[in-house]
């Protein structure tokens, strides 16, 4: 069975809120798993997504997500 984060759990990983992980997930950067009506996270999707991420300026990904939003 993979190891599974809680929504807090995984912001702390990834030093966010949890509303920034819904917006990551709403532009299908990462997915949640619901487990009895409660998302997780599975360690490997947010592995993933950090070795996607790691050595870009947090910025450059910033702006990214907000032109992503504008033209959703």
């Amino acid at each position: 069975m993979p190891e599974l984060f809680t929504l807090n759990e995984a912001a702390a990983i990834l030093r966010v809120s949890r509303q920034t992980l819904y917006n990551l997930r709403r532009l299908g950067k990462i997915r949640f798993t619901p487990i009895a009506g409660i998302n997780r996270i599975i360690k490997e999707e947010l592995l993933n997504y950090i070795n996607e991420n790691t050595g870009r300026c947090i910025k450059e990904i910033r702006r990214e997500n907000l032109k992503k939003e504008r033209e959703a």
